[in-house]
């Protein structure tokens, strides 16, 4: 029994393996390529892999979602509360606002900020209530003003009213009206004193204007004073007539060197009502005589107790009375 041949190619692979095994690998080499060849041109399906053949290693993340699973799986991926997409969802709908939190402590006050530019002027506010009467100041002659513009003000109070005699005031003047030749027609406009002396009078003025009647008549300055010694009480009685004539107007001063006085009481120097020398007394003589005089009042009035045509339909005014003593501001009185 003979062995066969074998083909020439056989012999060839026998005669050198090393050339046989390289040939081998080089056939299987192609096998492989040709096979990557054909995989890359066909597309593979399912049934082209077998059961079990693809591991996790193989998959892609993100590759296959929850949708692909098995319900049963994805029930326990829910249940364990596993976010299962990597494929952001839609915005859900907005929710409610939550409750306010508490109020944060009060900051630090801020630095001032820079002044502003000044605003446009507003428009005029309404009229405020009047305010109080402020302090009286004093006048270029150093006398403080106090107004008296009726009844009551000031101490001062109307006395003696008769027939045809009144106190007003108009035009912002003391006003004195005497309309009878008899006693019954006085009128009279005075202040009360706390007995000061007489001696220490430092001013008695007032201007005066006589609106009606005889040129003989003029408002009238009356002085009450108690002798604090005897008891004595007197009125002395400044009438411009003496001292200024039958002017219309003027302004009185009852104590300068040529002011005539006189007295309807007993007092030194003088008896029953008249002055030893008539009418030439000055309130500097009637003091000298007097030394413990003391003033009760001080009045202004037209009219006299006496009958006579001069107060006959008199009307005057007076526009300021000054009264001072030593130690006081001189008042100067307002009948405005």
């Amino acid at each position: 029994f003979s062995r066969p041949q074998a083909p020439p190619a056989a012999r060839f692979l026998e005669r050198d393996p090393p050339v046989r095994k390289t040939l081998i690998v080089a056939a299987a080499s192609a096998l492989i390529a040709s096979a990557a060849t054909a995989t890359a041109t066909t597309l593979i399906t399912s049934n082209m892999i077998a059961n079990g053949t693809i591991r996790a290693v193989d998959i892609h993340k993100g590759t296959i979602g929850i949708d692909r699973l098995a319900p049963s799986v994805q029930r326990k991926i829910r249940s364990a509360g596993v976010t299962t997409s990597s494929v952001p969802g839609s915005a859900g709908a907005a929710g409610q606002n939550g409750l306010n939190g508490a109020a944060g402590a009060k900051g630090e006050t801020g630095a001032n900020g820079a002044t502003g530019a000044q605003g446009g002027q507003g428009i005029q506010g309404p009229k405020g209530d009047k305010g109080d009467t402020g302090a009286t100041g004093f006048n270029a002659d150093g006398s403080v003003t106090t107004r008296v513009a009726a009844n009551g003000v000031a101490g001062f109070a109307t006395t003696n009213l008769g027939t045809g005699a009144s106190v007003g005031f108009a035009g912002g003047k003391l006003v004195l009206k005497a309309d009878t030749d008899g006693h019954t027609s006085l009128a009279g406009f005075e202040k009360s004193y706390a007995s000061p002396k007489l001696s220490d009078l430092t001013a008695l003025q007032y201007p005066y204007e006589r609106v009606a009647g005889s040129g003989y008549a003029a408002p009238v300055a009356r002085i009450g004073v108690t002798d604090s010694v005897t008891g004595e009480t007197s009125s002395l009685v400044f009438e411009p007539y003496y001292t200024y004539g039958t002017g219309g107007s003027a302004s009185a001063d009852g104590l300068t060197s040529q002011s005539i006085w006189w007295a309807d009481g007993h007092l030194n120097g003088i008896t029953n009502g008249q002055p030893t020398a008539v009418f030439t007394q000055t309130l500097a003589d009637i003091n000298a005589g007097n030394p413990n005089l003391k003033v009760t009042s001080i009045r202004l009035e037209a009219g006299m107790d006496w009958i006579g045509d001069p107060w006959k339909g008199f009307e005057g005014s007076v526009d300021f009375l000054k009264v001072g003593f030593k130690g006081q501001d001189a008042v100067k009185y307002d009948f405005g």
